[in-house]
C-alpha cells in the first residue's frame, strides 16, 4: 500500500468481506444448516501475494453440505451482485470502526502502533495513522462505484487458482472423493450460487414506561475512584470512570450460579441454555436482525458464563444508553427462538466432540473431576444428552433463576460521566423486578485437593509428544499467602525456563503459575505445565522438583527476588491503566464478599515480600507427597 489508489482498493476489499460475512452470518441461525461457524477474509500470504480464504466449520457428517453452502454464498455474491442496503450497512460499520480508532489514538497501547509500523516496514507499505485513515475513508468510500466494487468482487472471488480443502474425521474423509468435490464446485458455478434478498430494517421500542429504581446506599472508594451503589431491587453496582481509552466503556452484568444451578438429571443443559440465550434474539427481533441494527455502531455484547453468568458488553461514550437498552432487552425480553436453541445444541455438540479429540481438553476434564468430583462443573455431557433440551421455558430457567438483581453485580468501567452513568443505571437496571436469590449447594462452592500423590494419564493423538501438568494446592484470592505464592510461582517460572528449557533442553516449553479463585473455596493452585518428548517426562518432573527442593532448603537470593518483583510490578502498573483489569478485579466483590481495596494493596504486598516468605509458602504448599500429576501421551504409548 503506497498510494491512495492502493488504500481505495483495500477499502473495497473490507467492504466486500463485511457484506459477505453478513450474508454468511445469517446461515448459522437456520434450523437445519450444516454450518456451525464461518468467515471470509483476505490476507497477505507473502509480500507479493494476497489470498482469499472462505472457511466454515461443519456439523458432524455434513462436510459436503457445508462446502456447498459456503461456496454458494460466494458464487451468489460474485454472479448476482449486492444490494444498496447491504453496502450501506457495511459502509457504516467500516467508517464507525475507523472513527473510533481516530478518537482513541492517544490512548491506544504502544503495541498497536509498533505492530502496525513494523508490518508496514516489512511489506514496504506506507504507514497511515488513525487520523489519515479515517479522513481518507470518508473521502474515498463515496467515490467507489457499485460497478467498481462488483468488478473487485469478481476478481477476488473468481474460482481460478482455487484450492478446496476438506478436513474431516478419518472415517468421513475416507468416503470423500476428489471428483465428488470438484463436481459439486462446478455445479454451483453453473447454477449461479445462492440468491440473496434483504429488506430495510426499522425498529424502535418505547422505554418511557420503565420505572427507575431507587439508590438506597452509596459508597465511594476514593483511592480506587470507584463508586458502589445498592439499588432497591437488590442489584449492586460498581462504577469506575477512566480515561485509559478515550471512547470505550466496558460493562458486565454478572450473576452467581450459572452452571452450578444445573440439576444432576440435566447434564449439559446449561451449555445449551447460554448459547440459546446468546443466539435467540429478543421477543421482537431475531439475532440476525439485532446484528443488522447494530451495524454502523460500536456496541457489542455477549451472553456467557460458568460460575458467573450474564451479559458482558462494551460501547462508545455516545452509545452507552443504547447498550443498556439492549442488555435490558436480553434480560427482560429474551427470545429463545427455535433456531437459537437449535444453534445452541449444535455448538454444545461440537464442543463435546472437540473436547474428546484433544489432549488439553481431556487433561482439563481429568483435573476438574479430581478437584470437584460432585460438582456440575466436572460433568461431561454426551451429544445425545444435550440434543433433548429444546423447550424454551426450561432453558430460560438458568437466566431467570440466576440473573435476578438480588443475585447480580453490574460493573461499569471506562470513559463515562459518573452521575450520568448512575442515572442510566437506575433507569434501565433499576427497573428490573427483584427476585429470590437462588440456592447454590454449599458443596459446589468448595473444592477438595486429593490427599497424597495422584497421577492420571490421558492417551490421545498420534503426535510424539507429552503434555504434562504438576499441580499443588494453593489458597483463595485475598488470603495472606496469595501474594507470596504468586511471587514464588514466578521465581520457579523463570528458573524453569532458564535451566530446564534453555540449558538442559529437556522441554519444548515450560511454565509455572498460580491461580486464586474468588468463588470456590480451596480451588487455588500452583501449577507447572510443560511439553516434551515422551521419553523425557521423568527427567522434566525430577528437574522441576529439584528447583522446588532448592527453594525449600535455601530461600531465593535478594537479587533474584528483586528481578522477579520488577517483572510483576511492571505488569501490574500496566494493568492499572487497563479497563479490562479493573472489570475483572471488581467482579465478585459483592457476590462473594470481597474488599475491592485489594486492587491497590496487592502492589504494595509484592514490594514487601521477603525471601523467607517464599521459602515458607514453598514448604507449606509444594509437598512431594501431596500433588497431582496429569500427563497427555500419544495413543501408541
Amino acid at each position: 500500500m503506497k498510494t491512495e489508489g492502493d488504500y481505495r482498493k483495500s477499502l473495497s476489499d473490507r467492504l466486500i468481506f463485511e457484506m459477505f460475512n453478513m450474508r454468511l452470518g445469517q446461515e448459522k441461525y437456520k434450523l437445519n444448516t450444516p454450518i456451525i461457524s464461518s468467515a471470509g477474509f483476505s490476507s497477505n500470504y507473502t509480500k507479493s501475494l494476497n489470498k482469499v480464504t472462505l472457511w466454515a466449520s461443519a456439523r458432524s457428517g455434513k462436510s459436503m453440505e457445508a462446502l456447498k453452502t459456503l461456496f454458494s454464498y460466494s458464487e451468489g455474491l460474485r454472479q448476482n451482485g449486492f444490494s444498496n442496503i447491504e453496502r450501506e450497512e457495511a459502509q457504516l460499520q467500516l467508517l464507525e470502526n475507523l472513527r473510533k480508532d481516530k478518537e482513541e489514538k492517544e490512548t491506544k497501547h504502544a503495541r498497536y502502533y509498533i505492530n502496525s509500523i513494523l508490518t508496514s516496514a516489512l511489506r514496504d507499505d506506507v504507514f497511515i495513522g488513525p487520523d489519515r485513515s479515517y479522513e481518507l475513508a470518508q473521502e474515498l468510500l463515496p467515490t467507489i462505484t457499485d460497478t467498481e466494487l462488483q468488478e473487485r468482487i469478481e476478481y477476488l472471488l473468481e474460482p481460478l487458482n482455487m484450492t478446496v480443502l476438506v478436513e474431516a474425521p478419518q472415517k468421513e474423509a475416507a468416503e470423500l472423493k476428489e471428483e465428488q468435490v470438484l463436481s459439486l464446485v462446478e455445479d454451483i458455478i453453473k447454477q449461479g450460487g445462492t440468491a440473496y434478498k434483504i429488506e430495510k430494517l426499522n425498529y424502535s421500542y418505547d422505554y418511557s414506561n420503565l420505572k427507575p429504581g431507587e439508590v438506597i446506599s452509596r459508597k465511594d472508594y476514593k483511592d480506587l475512584n470507584v463508586t458502589e451503589l445498592e439499588l432497591a431491587n437488590g442489584l449492586t453496582v460498581f462504577l469506575k470512570p477512566t480515561d485509559f481509552q478515550k471512547d470505550t466503556i466496558m460493562v458486565d452484568y454478572m450473576s452467581a450460579g450459572g452452571r452450578l444451578l444445573e440439576l444432576p438429571e440435566t447434564p449439559g443443559m446449561f451449555e445449551v441454555a447460554v448459547k440459546a440465550w446468546n443466539n435467540g434474539g429478543t421477543e421482537d427481533l431475531t439475532q440476525f436482525e439485532v446484528k443488522r441494527l447494530l451495524k454502523g455502531k460500536n456496541i457489542h455484547f455477549v451472553m456467557e458464563g460458568k460460575v458467573y453468568y450474564g451479559i458482558t458488553g462494551n460501547s462508545t461514550r455516545g452509545e452507552l444508553e443504547e447498550l443498556f437498552q439492549w442488555m435490558w432487552q436480553y434480560l427482560e425480553r429474551p427470545g429463545y427462538r427455535e433456531e437459537g436453541i437449535a444453534y445452541g445444541i449444535r455448538r454444545a455438540q461440537e464442543d463435546i466432540r472437540r473436547n474428546l479429540q484433544y489432549q488439553e481438553e481431556l487433561m482439563s476434564d481429568a483435573e476438574s473431576k479430581l478437584f470437584l468430583p460432585n460438582s456440575p462443573l466436572s460433568v461431561v455431557a454426551t451429544e445425545e444428552e444435550v440434543e433433548k433440551y429444546t423447550d424454551p421455558e426450561s432453558l430460560k430457567r438458568f437466566q431467570k433463576l440466576s440473573c435476578n438483581p438480588v443475585n447480580s453485580e453490574l460493573i461499569i468501567v471506562g470513559a463515562f460521566n459518573l452521575e450520568d452513568g448512575i442515572k442510566l443505571v437506575t433507569k434501565y437496571f433499576g427497573s428490573i423486578p427483584s427476585g429470590e436469590k437462588p440456592s447454590i449447594p454449599s458443596n459446589y462452592l468448595k473444592a477438595e485437593f486429593p490427599k497424597g500423590n495422584t497421577k492420571r494419564i490421558v492417551y490421545k493423538g498420534i503426535e510424539k509428544r507429552c503434555l504434562g501438568t504438576v499441580i499443588f494446592p494453593g489458597c483463595m484470592k485475598g488470603e495472606e499467602d496469595e501474594i507470596p505464592l504468586k511471587v514464588m510461582a514466578k521465581v520457579l517460572d523463570l528458573r524453569y525456563w532458564d535451566k530446564i528449557r534453555e540449558k538442559e533442553s529437556l522441554v519444548y516449553s515450560i511454565w509455572a503459575g498460580s491461580s486464586f479463585p474468588v468463588s470456590i473455596k480451596d480451588y487455588g493452585k500452583v501449577k507447572i505445565s510443560f511439553g516434551c518428548d515422551p521419553d523425557k517426562v521423568d527427567k522434566v518432573i525430577n528437574a522441576s522438583f529439584a528447583e522446588i527442593k532448592d527453594i525449600k532448603e535455601k530461600a531465593p537470593a535478594e537479587e533474584e527476588l528483586d528481578s522477579v518483583k520488577k517483572i510483576l510490578l511492571l505488569s501490574y502498573e500496566d494493568n492499572l491503566e487497563n479497563n479490562g483489569f479493573w472489570l475483572n478485579n471488581l467482579l465478585g466483590t459483592s457476590l462473594f464478599n470481597r474488599d475491592p481495596a485489594h486492587i491497590l494493596t496487592d502492589m504494595e504486598k509484592i514490594k514487601n515480600v521477603k525471601p523467607e516468605e517464599i521459602q515458607a509458602v514453598a514448604r507449606k504448599y509444594l509437598q512431594e507427597k501431596n500433588n497431582i500429576i496429569i500427563l497427555g501421551l500419544p495413543e501408541e504409548k
